[in-house]
């Protein structure tokens, strides 16, 4: 689950540097649960 929270962090800083979205390989149900609420909070 830590994996997952840094790559939501620098994934939500690169998407903001770059002013668009990001896109990420497939993943569960649970890891995009992960991400989603991770990249929500670090907005």
């Amino acid at each position: 689950m830590q994996a997952l929270t840094r790559l939501a962090e620098r994934m939500a800083d690169k998407a903001r540097q770059r002013g668009e979205p990001i896109s990420l390989e497939p993943m569960t149900a649970y890891e995009r649960r992960i991400i989603h609420k991770r990249s929500l909070i670090h907005i």
